[in-house]
C-alpha cells in the first residue's frame, strides 16, 4: 500500500543516515571501522539491514579494541513501535555472573538474562547465555526507542568493547580482598567486605555509561559545531558507588585509569588502596567545620582547612602514605595557593616517631622529594592522621586570632607589642611548643602566650579504653595537640612605677582566673571552639587597667558546675546572668567604635555585655522571642584613667565607671524607685559592677 512504501522511504533514509554516521564519525569514537557493505529488506512494518565488513590483518587489533561484534551486525527497525534493534556475536564470549535475589529459588527456563543495562545514548544492553548452560554470553542485543539515538553508537560500541574486553581480564580478588558479585556486558559489580580497613561494605560497578554531564556536553558540541569539528568524546566507562555512600571521591580518576591503560587489575588494586585514604577524608570534610577534601589524580587527594592551609596525601603503595604541603604545590582549577604550614618537616618527623605497635617508627619513614613517607597499618590511617588535622587546625585557629586582633582590635594593641612567634623545633620531644602568640602589656606588668603544644604520652590499656579500637592500637603513643594559655607577671620599664605588692596580688588572681576560663574552653566536649570564642577573652586582655579585668571577671560563668543536690542545687530559670559570648571590650575614638545612642563614635572605653534568663540560652533564641537585657558600662579618658600599679589598699573608690546604661538607658532613671538598685545607684559616680551587678540581675 501507499503507507506502507511511505514508510519503508523513511525507514531506509534513517537507518543510511545513522549508518553514515556511524561510519563517519567512527575515527572521532575511536572506531577501527574497515568498508562496510549495507544490504536491507523491508517486511510489512519492519526494516531489516545487515552490516558486514571484512576483517583487515593489519588492523585487526584496535578493530578488537573497538568493534566488540563480529561480521555481520544485524539491524531491525520497527515503524510501528519506533524501537530499533542492533543484534550481534561478540568476538569473546564473557562468562556472566548474575546476582540472585534473596530468598528466590526459581530457576530460569528462558536463557536471557534478567538485567537490562542503560547505555550513555539511552539504549539498552540485552544478552542470552548459551543455550548448552555453560554460562556464556555470546550474542548481545541494543535496543533503542528513538531515531536520534542512533548518532551515538560510535560511544556505546567503544564502551561494549572495553566492557568485553575488562572482564575477559584474569584479577585474583582473593588477593585483593574483592568479591565479584555481577558479571554483565554493561555492568561489573564488586564488593569489598568493611572496606578492607573495619568500615562498612564497599559495593561499586564499572558501567558501560557515560556520565550525564559529559553526554550533555557532547550532544551540545555536536549541534553547535556540526561534524566538521567533533566533539571529545566521553569516558565510555566509569565507576559509580553504591554503598555505603553513593558518591567515591576518586572515582572520576579510577575511571580515567581504567579507560586509558584498559588493566582492570591496575585499577582495581589502585581502588582498593584508595578506599581508607578517601573514606576518611571524606568523613573529615563532612562532619567537621571548615574542612574541605578534592582529588588530584588516581592515588592522591587534598585536605584543606578553612582554604588557608591543607596538604596532600598519596598512595604510593599499600601501606605507605606521601604527606606533602601545599604551600608547595601548584593547584588546579584556580583555587588560591594555601599558607606555610610552620615546621612541617620536623612535624613530619615527630608524627612518625608516634608509631603504634606493629609500625614504622622514627628513622623507617624517610623524607622523599616534596613530601614525607609515612607507614601505616591498614585500618589505622585514621589514628595515624589525626595529629596532623589537629594541627593544622589549631595553627589556623591561632592564625585567624592574630589576623582579627591586628585588623579589628587594632585600637587595642597600641599599648605593648603584639606578635605571632614561629617556634625553631631542631628535634622531636616529649612536649614541644611549636608558634606561640605574645602580647606584651607594659602598663598591666603582664605579658600573655596562647601557645601551640604537642605532648606525647602513652595510651591506656585496650581493655581501659572508653570506646573499642583496634587491637593494633593496644599500646599505641598518643600526640595530643592542644592550645595553651600562659602568663608571667613583669616589672614596669619604669622603675618608679614598680608594682606594688598589693598590685602584684590582685594581677596574679586575674590571670589565674583567665587562664582557668581558657581551659574550661578548650577542655570542653565536642567540636574545636569557634575562633569567634576564643577571640572575645584575647580581646579582654586589652582593658585598659586591672579594675577592668576584674570587672570582666564577674560576668564570666562558675568555673566549675556544682553537683546536683535535688532541686535545691538547680538556678532558678528566671534569673538572668550574662552571656559570655557577648562580653566585650570597646577602646575610646581610634578604635571607632559607636554608642549604642548615638551611633557615632565614642570618647570613652566600654564593657559591653548582655544578660539573659539563664534556664533559656540566648544562642537558643532564633526566633528572636526571647527576651534580653543590653549593658553598656562607660569609663571617660579624661579624668577617670588613674594609676593604680602602687596602689596599696583593697578597696579603690576612685577607679570605677563614669556611667553605666541598662538598654540605652540611664541606669539612674533605669532603677525602680525603692528598689536595691536604686540605694546602690545612689552611692556613685564612680560605679563597680562588684556592687551594682547583683541588683542589677534581681532588677
Amino acid at each position: 500500500s501507499t503507507v506502507e512504501q511511505l514508510s519503508a522511504v523513511l525507514s531506509v533514509k534513517r537507518v543510511s543516515t545513522s549508518l553514515a554516521a556511524l561510519t563517519t564519525n567512527s575515527d572521532a569514537a575511536g572506531l577501527a571501522m574497515p568498508p562496510c557493505s549495507i544490504t536491507a529488506n523491508f517486511d510489512k512494518s519492519q526494516l531489516h539491514c545487515k552490516l558486514s565488513w571484512l576483517s583487515c590483518g593489519s588492523n585487526a587489533g584496535k578493530q578488537r579494541r573497538t568493534m566488540p561484534f563480529n561480521s555481520p551486525l544485524q539491524i531491525t527497525i520497527n515503524e510501528q513501535t519506533r524501537r530499533w534493534a542492533l543484534s550481534g556475536g561478540l568476538h569473546t564470549a564473557m562468562q556472566v555472573v548474575q546476582a540472585q535475589a534473596e530468598g528466590s529459588d526459581e530457576t530460569r527456563s528462558s536463557n536471557e538474562l534478567r538485567d537490562a543495562d542503560a547505555l550513555a545514548s539511552g539504549g539498552i544492553i540485552r544478552t542470552c547465555c548459551d543455550s548448552a548452560g555453560s554460562g556464556l554470553v555470546r550474542e548481545v542485543v541494543l535496543e533503542y526507542s528513538e531515531a536520534d539515538r542512533w548518532t551515538q553508537w560510535p560511544d556505546d560500541l567503544r564502551a561494549l568493547a572495553l566492557m568485553v574486553e575488562l572482564s575477559a581480564q584474569i584479577v585474583d580478588m582473593q588477593d585483593l580482598g574483592l568479591q565479584l558479585q555481577v558479571c554483565h556486558p554493561g555492568r561489573l559489580t564488586w564488593c569489598l567486605p568493611r572496606g578492607g580497613c573495619g568500615r562498612d561494605d564497599e559495593v561499586f560497578e564499572l558501567i558501560a555509561r557515560a556520565s550525564c554531564a559529559d553526554a550533555t556536553e557532547q550532544a551540545r558540541n555536536m549541534r553547535c559545531e556540526g561534524v566538521l569539528s567533533p566533539s571529545k568524546s566521553p569516558m565510555p566507562c566509569m565507576f559509580v558507588w553504591i554503598a555505603p555512600r553513593t558518591r567515591f571521591l576518586l572515582a572520576p580518576q579510577l575511571s580515567k585509569l581504567v579507560c586509558r591503560t584498559r588493566n582492570l587489575a591496575a585499577a582495581l588494586h589502585t581502588l582498593v588502596m584508595d578506599v581508607e585514604l578517601v573514606r576518611l577524608a571524606e568523613d573529615l570534610a563532612e562532619h567537621e567545620e571548615g574542612w574541605s577534601t578534592f582529588s588530584l589524580n588516581s592515588t592522591g587527594l587534598s585536605v584543606e582547612y578553612r582554604a588557608m592551609l591543607g596538604v596532600s596525601l598519596h598512595i604510593s603503595k599499600p601501606g605507605t602514605l606521601k604527606c606533602s604541603c601545599l604551600s608547595q604545590k601548584r593547584l588546579k582549577g584556580g583555587r588560591p595557593a594555601k599558607g606555610v604550614v610552620p615546621n612541617f618537616d620536623m612535624f613530619m618527623k615527630l608524627l612518625m616517631s608516634g608509631s603504634i605497635k606493629g609500625q614504622a617508627g622514627l628513622g623507617d619513614a624517610n623524607a622523599v622529594a616534596d613530601g614525607w613517607n609515612l607507614s601505616y597499618v591498614p585500618g589505622s590511617l585514621d589514628s595515624r592522621l589525626a595529629p596532623l588535622w589537629a594541627y593544622l587546625r589549631t595553627y589556623c585557629v591561632l592564625l585567624q586570632l592574630y589576623m582579627l586582633m591586628k585588623t579589628q582590635h587594632a585600637s587595642l594593641l597600641e599599648d605593648g607589642s603584639f606578635e605571632m612567634r614561629v617556634k625553631d623545633v631542631h628535634a622531636p620531644g616529649q612536649l614541644i611548643s611549636w608558634v606561640a602568640l605574645k602580647w606584651t602589656r607594659p602598663a598591666l606588668c603582664m605579658v600573655c602566650n596562647i601557645e601551640l603544644l604537642t605532648e606525647e604520652s602513652v595510651a591506656r590499656p585496650y581493655e581501659q579504653q572508653p570506646r573499642k579500637r583496634p587491637r593494633h592500637n593496644e599500646r599505641a603513643r598518643q600526640l595530643d595537640v592542644r592550645l595553651s594559655f600562659t602568663w608571667q607577671q613583669t616589672s614596669d620599664t619604669d622603675n618608679s612605677k614598680k608594682p606594688s605588692l598589693r598590685y602584684v596580688e590582685r594581677l596574679q588572681k586575674v590571670l589565674q582566673r583567665f587562664q582557668a576560663f581558657f581551659d574550661d574552653i578548650l577542655a570542653g566536649t565536642g567540636a574545636f571552639p569557634r575562633v569567634t570564642r576564643l577571640l572575645m577573652p584575647v580581646v579582654w586582655l586589652g582593658a585598659p587597667q586591672l579594675w577592668v579585668l576584674e570587672e570582666t571577671l564577674l560576668l564570666l560563668p562558675p568555673q566549675q558546675v556544682a553537683q546536683a543536690r535535688g532541686r535545691e542545687a538547680e538556678l532558678d530559670a528566671s534569673m538572668w546572668v550574662s552571656v559570655p559570648e557577648h562580653l566585650t571590650i570597646v577602646p575610646p575614638v581610634g578604635g571607632g567604635a559607636p554608642t549604642p545612642q548615638s551611633g557615632g563614635p565614642t570618647s570613652s572605653w566600654q564593657l559591653r555585655f548582655v544578660l539573659a534568663p539563664c534556664g533559656r540560652g540566648l544562642l537558643e533564641a532564633v526566633d528572636g522571642s526571647l527576651a534580653t537585657c543590653s549593658v553598656t558600662c562607660l569609663l571617660n579618658t579624661d579624668d577617670s584613667i588613674k594609676d593604680e600599679l602602687s596602689s596599696t589598699t583593697s578597696d579603690e573608690p576612685l577607679h570605677g565607671w563614669n556611667e553605666i546604661l541598662v538598654d540605652g538607658t540611664p541606669i539612674m532613671v533605669w532603677a525602680k524607685p525603692g528598689s536595691r538598685l536604686e540605694v546602690a545607684v545612689m552611692q556613685g559616680p564612680p560605679y563597680r559592677l562588684a556592687n551594682l551587678l547583683s541588683p542589677i540581675l534581681e532588677s
